[in-house]
């Protein structure tokens, strides 16, 4: 997948361009992206276009990395993050269209949700995509909301169900599991010291978190699957430095794979992080998390519902 950030000078051919803030690329922003792959023909390019949020929005649900290998596994062609700018704040929806959609992209088909706004002051819509179609000679295709028990799908319902540790109900709206990847880093190694081998990520700063605590997971290294459970916080019965980090323990896996790059996945929250008068006790209690892990992850798929 071809990727730009903050870029105007884009080389595309003919394209199907879907449209939106793809904050988490949702399983709203999924279907956009199913029918872009429906709407593609022969020899046309598949076209992600979101704006560069990063000065304006909170914490991301994705990193741009992780957003950028999600968009990929989904089959796009091309991402753009285009600069959000003065110039683009001020630009008005037909200036948009003209010199971005149709000049940049050369769009022949657009796909956008039914609620789609964009250009100075969010003056355009659906409706004026559809107005200018025939004077640029492009197709618009629209989509209606996606629910989830009964309600709307967006980034900012699943924020706050991740807010409140409840993944469960994130991780169907996502589509995909809630994630948090990185390059495992050396810890204490009290895990060796104790028979319970751990591996540490430091957490992106810009990384959207649950509540600490410990969760049953899955980390993916080198394309394979193991399950564990995580701890997320700042590791009280070990250290007083008071430092933000992920910790996961494999059932399976005992590998000192320092500098490598993976991916752990957060399925359920299993309790708050607290610190133990000794390692005897943190050693228990990890015991009695890894039941209550492999017991959760039995009945959880690797895929969630939703895409």
């Amino acid at each position: 997948m071809r990727y730009y950030r903050n870029e105007k000078e884009i080389r595309v051919s003919e394209t199907v361009v879907t449209l939106g803030k793809f904050d988490g690329i949702h399983i709203g922003h999924q279907k956009l992206i199913d029918l872009l792959m429906q709407e593609k023909k022969d020899g046309q390019v598949g076209v992600m276009f979101t704006f560069d949020l990063s000065g304006f929005r909170d914490l991301s649900i994705l990193t741009e990395e992780e957003r950028k290998e999600k968009a990929e596994r989904l089959g796009l062609d091309v991402m753009v993050v285009w600069p959000f700018d003065h110039e683009t704040m001020t630009m008005d929806p037909e200036t948009f269209i003209r010199e971005i959609l149709i000049e940049k992209l050369h769009a022949k088909v657009v796909v956008v949700g039914e609620d789609y706004r964009f250009g100075s002051h969010r003056s355009g819509n659906v409706e004026t995509l559809r107005h200018f179609s025939d004077v640029y000679g492009y197709k618009v295709v629209s989509v209606p909301k996606v629910t989830w028990k009964g309600e709307e799908v967006s980034s900012s319902r699943i924020r706050d169900c991740i807010l409140r540790g409840n993944l469960e109900d994130a991780n169907a709206m996502l589509g995909t599991p809630y994630q948090i990847s990185g390059t495992i880093v050396h810890g204490r190694h009290l895990g060796h010291t104790i028979g319970i081998p751990t591996m540490n990520l430091t957490v992106p700063a810009e990384k959207l978190l649950p509540p600490y605590g410990v969760y049953a997971s899955r980390t993916n290294v080198f394309g394979t699957l193991y399950d564990g459970i995580s701890n997320l916080g700042v590791k009280p019965s070990v250290s007083s430095e008071e430092k933000l980090g992920l910790e996961t323990h494999l059932f399976d896996y005992d590998e000192d794979d320092y500098g490598q790059r993976v991916v752990v996945s957060l399925f359920h929250f299993l309790r708050k992080e607290q610190k133990f008068d000794s390692l005897t006790a943190l050693k228990k209690q990890i015991q009695q998390d890894t039941v209550s892990a492999k017991a959760l992850l039995s009945l959880t798929s690797s895929e969630v519902p939703g895409k």
